[in-house]
């Protein structure tokens, strides 16, 4: 998303796509070498489909933590009122999840049914000599080896914690985020 928040004119090529329409991922692609996380990993069968040579990397963790990160997070920013500047990627944003994956807020059973639903689907379509199952854990080592890649000096990096990406969003124009207050936390 963080892409997507860099590049405006993207919003209504991802909203198109989230709408079912033909989507030019080579044009939309372009500038880049990879994808991670949303939006793209909503669209992982068309783009493995695009890019046939790309390796599929399905980042997987418990569900009962992954439903904790996902309802502190995106249920949280889709129960903001968009601003006038923000109403373009807060309808993309609703209608990605809703084709895509359920209806915001969603709740823990609905959503960890449908993160088992996409695990399982991604890796009953993905070969296995493209796939890569990987768990945050996991650090630099699986990634590198698929890759060919030497493993960096450097530990593996922890980002896009709960926190950062409240402060990401605390930036975004409209109200500041309310947490505690708001969930009754």
């Amino acid at each position: 998303m963080h892409e997507v928040f860099q590049r405006p004119e993207h919003i209504p090529l991802w909203h198109d796509a989230a709408r079912g329409r033909p989507m030019d991922w080579a044009f939309l692609y372009r500038d880049y070498t990879a994808t991670l996380d949303w939006p793209g990993a909503a669209f992982w069968s068309p783009l493995s489909r695009r890019f046939p040579d790309a390796l599929v990397v399905l980042s997987m963790r418990d569900s009962t933590e992954w439903f904790r990160s996902l309802d502190a997070t995106i249920n949280e920013l889709m129960m903001r009122r968009p601003q006038a500047s923000t109403r373009a990627w807060y309808a993309m944003v609703h209608d990605l999840l809703k084709s895509t994956f359920a209806p915001f807020p969603v709740g823990k059973q609905a959503a960890v049914e449908a993160y088992n639903r996409h695990n399982a689907a991604v890796q009953a379509a993905t070969p296995p000599d493209r796939l890569v199952v990987w768990q945050p854990g996991d650090g630099w080592e699986p990634l590198c080896s698929r890759l060919g890649l030497p493993v960096p000096p450097e530990p593996f990096p922890h980002l896009n914690t709960t926190d950062d990406y409240r402060e990401i969003l605390d930036g975004l124009p409209g109200r500041r985020w309310r947490w505690r207050l708001q969930r009754g936390r």
